[in-house]
């Protein structure tokens, strides 16, 4: 049991480290922006550069904004920046990005397309495409994180969105769209001791070496972590006992 705990720990880490690199490489790419223009990069960039490097970067914007809604009580989810993902959703060879986005504060429902979630296709020249509606995610409340797996084993990326009250499911259909199946995967009951959760983040392992991915979610709660272990049983994610940070999770045979 210390080992499926220190795997779980190990991995949740690990998604965590990436989540915060492609925050920070991300905000890198938009501090640029304001002193430079698409305009400003040379078209005629070669690799290699003056420094005959094999890797040159050209700036591309791709047409997203975070918007988490702040206002001047300034709330906890306004502090948040959203989560973002990159994966082939398309099995074409080509990393696509998904980002994930606020809601209106006081609702918590995404009323205006500037809090929609967004799918950003590779076209494979250099350029995202706003795939969004064709995928159906422009989401429905307000999400903070996002992690990618294949819990149903169909060689398609699925999708978890974790948000305040609300989590999401969405299964890849392996035809460019995905549907929400929180439900039928047994993801949207409420904790029973406290509630709707606000998750924070998540990650897809296989803890038992069963062949099926299962799911570490963790929530906040006050000012404690709340984390809760799902295993796959395919179509369904079963819970587990809760998982403290300071004890070993149960794995239900």
């Amino acid at each position: 049991m210390r080992q499926v705990g220190k795997k779980l720990r190990e991995n949740l880490l690990k998604s965590w480290f990436w989540r915060g690199f492609s925050v920070v490489l991300l905000a890198t790419s938009l501090a640029g922006q304001s002193d430079r223009s698409p305009e400003s990069t040379p078209r005629n960039a070669k690799p290699g550069g003056s420094q005959g490097s094999p890797i040159f970067f050209v700036y591309q914007p791709i047409d997203f904004r975070l918007d988490s809604d702040e206002t001047p009580e300034r709330h906890a989810p306004e502090t948040m920046a959203g989560g973002v993902a990159l994966f082939d959703y398309n099995n074409d060879g080509k990393p696509d990005i998904f980002f994930t986005n606020g809601a209106d504060i006081d609702t918590l429902r995404k009323d205006s397309p500037k809090y929609y979630n967004r799918l950003f296709q590779n076209d494979g020249k250099g350029h995202f495409v706003d795939v969004t509606d064709k995928a159906g995610l422009r989401g429905t409340g307000f999400d903070t994180g996002v992690a990618i797996g294949d819990y149903d084993n169909d060689g398609f990326e699925d999708i978890f969105v974790a948000g305040v009250y609300r989590n999401t499911l969405y299964h890849n259909n392996g035809d460019g769209t995905f549907t929400d199946v929180t439900a039928k995967a047994g993801l949207s009951k409420p904790d029973p001791e406290f509630g709707p959760l606000w998750a924070v983040g998540g990650v897809w392992v296989d803890v038992n070496n069963d062949g099926l991915l299962d799911f570490h979610q963790l929530s906040q709660v006050g000012r404690q972590a709340r984390a809760l272990v799902w295993h796959g049983r395919s179509p369904r994610l079963l819970p587990s006992q809760d998982v403290s940070t300071d004890t070993e999770p149960v794995i239900h045979q």
